[in-house]
Parts: structure tokens; sequence; C-alpha cells
């Protein structure tokens, strides 16, 4: 599973299917812990990108930018790992 929903599933509210029925999973509070296999974990893919193709313009490049720039800052960063994201990186340099 996805290392946030270890996050999840302690605050409850994950939603779950038992016996064919839709419901909500109670918090659980017995002490877990997420296990890496070598392979590597799942990924999430909220990602935050730039679309390369002739019809992205200069003024859409640079909006994308901003808010790249935006999601990065401290309080946006607090905010993610709080609810089990890992931290945001710039992988590229802005084009």
């Amino acid at each position: 599973m996805p290392e946030d929903n270890l996050i999840h599933l302690y605050e409850g509210g994950e939603k779950v299917i038992i016996n064919n029925v839709e419901t909500v999973a109670p918090a659980i509070t017995r002490p877990m812990v997420m296990i890496y296999p070598k392979e590597g974990s799942m990924v999430r893919n909220n990602i935050a990108g730039i679309v390369q193709a002739p019809w992205v313009t200069q003024d859409q490049v640079e909006a994308a930018n901003k808010w790249i720039d935006y999601l990065l800052q401290d309080e946006q960063q607090r905010a993610f790992l709080s609810t089990g994201f890992r931290p945001g990186r710039r992988t590229r340099q802005p084009g």
C-alpha cells in the first residue's frame, strides 16, 4: 500500500470494503510500521510538472513554475508531510 495510507489508518476514515459493503475503517490503535521491500515502495504520482510541447506558451511555463515554487514553500511542505507525503523537490531547473 502507499506509505501515506498508514497515516490515514491511524487517523481513521479510510474507505474499506467488507463483505462487499463499502464502509469507513476505524482508527487503528496498535503500533504499525511501514516495511519497505527491496524493490521499493509504491510511488504516488501526485506531481506538479511542466508540459513540454509546442502548444505550451511561455506564460503557461512561468505560471507553472510559480505554482511549483508555491508548493515547495515551507508551509505547504509541512502540510504535505502532516498528511503522509514525502517532501517535495524540484528535479529540473525552471524552463
